[in-house]
């Protein structure tokens, strides 16, 4: 487990360049907010690494800095 853990904190990482990033173009002068449409196995994935997420909702944000990473369940 520790080993998947350390990989999803990888990945916020990731995230949160993009955000470091984007802050550095005009773009930081606004509101960003990226779009993520997932399948059920990856939205899992991601929404079970959060302890305060309501896991019935198909719907949640990460907000790092001046970006929003709004992750949607696919239908």
């Amino acid at each position: 487990m520790a080993e998947i853990e350390e990989g999803f904190r990888e990945q916020l990482s990731l995230l949160a360049e993009v955000s470091d990033i984007l802050d550095k173009t005009v773009l930081s002068k606004g509101k960003i907010d990226i779009l993520v449409e997932l399948e059920e196995k990856e939205f899992n994935y991601i929404i079970n690494h959060f302890r305060e997420i309501d896991r019935k909702n198909n719907k949640f944000v990460i907000s790092i800095s001046n970006l929003d990473y709004t992750f949607v369940l696919k239908k």
